[in-house]
C-alpha cells in the first residue's frame, strides 16, 4: 500500500507502534545510563546506539504526525466532495420535481376548472328534470335524498378526501346516489306512464 493511500487509522497504528517502541529505547538508555557513566565501554557503545535510535524513531514520529496530519486533510476534501456531489445529487432531484409539481399543480388547476364546469352543468340539469317533471305533470317528491343538490354530494366528496375523512374510499358514487333518487324517471315504467 503506498503512503498517498494509508488511512488515518492506519497512520494511527504506526504512531502508537512507533511511540512504544521509544518508550522501550528509553527504558533500555535507562538500564544502560548507570553502567556507561561507570566506565563500561560496551555500555557506552550500546547507550549511543539506543539513543541514534531513539532520535531516528523520533524522526519517524514527526514524518507520522505530519503523513496523519495531509490524510485528515485528504479524508476532510473527499468528504467534502462526496458531500457536495450529494448536495448536488440532491438540488437536482429538487428540481425535478419542483418541475413536477408545477406540472401537477396545472392539472390539478385544469381539474378545477372542469369540476367547476361539472358543478355548473349538475345543477342545470338538475333544474331542467324538476322543470320537466313538473311540466309533464309528474312533479318529483324533494324528500327522497339526491334529488335536491346532487352537486353537494360530488362536493362533499372532494371535502371528505381532501380533510382525510373519507379513510376507506367506500363513499357511496355521487352516480349511485343520482340513479336511485331519479329511478323512478330512468326505468321502462317511466315511459310508459
Amino acid at each position: 500500500m503506498s503512503a498517498s493511500a494509508l488511512t488515518v487509522a492506519q497512520i494511527d497504528a504506526n504512531i502508537a507502534l512507533v511511540r512504544e517502541q521509544i518508550s522501550m529505547m528509553e527504558d533500555e538508555a535507562r538500564e544502560l545510563s548507570l553502567p556507561a557513566v561507570a566506565g563500561d565501554e560496551q555500555a557506552r557503545t550500546l547507550l549511543a546506539n539506543v539513543r541514534t535510535k531513539i532520535q531516528q524513531a523520533e524522526a519517524d514520529f514527526e514524518v507520522l504526525a505530519d503523513a496523519r496530519i495531509s490524510a485528515l486533510g485528504r479524508d476532510h476534501e473527499a468528504a467534502e466532495a462526496k458531500d457536495a456531489d450529494y448536495r448536488a445529487r440532491q438540488l437536482q432531484i429538487a428540481r425535478e420535481r419542483a418541475a413536477a409539481i408545477v406540472q401537477l399543480a396545472s392539472r390539478a388547476d385544469g381539474l378545477v376548472a372542469e369540476f367547476k364546469a361539472l358543478i355548473s352543468d349538475m345543477r342545470g340539469v338538475e333544474l331542467g328534470i324538476w322543470k320537466a317533471a313538473r311540466e309533464a305533470g309528474q312533479p318529483a317528491d324533494g324528500a327522497i335524498v339526491g334529488r335536491k343538490n346532487i352537486d353537494q354530494f360530488a362536493i362533499d366528496q372532494l371535502l371528505r378526501f381532501a380533510n382525510g375523512t373519507d379513510r376507506f374510499g367506500k363513499e357511496r358514487p355521487v352516480a349511485e346516489w343520482a340513479r336511485q333518487a331519479w329511478r323512478h324517471l330512468l326505468t321502462d315504467e317511466a315511459h310508459n306512464d
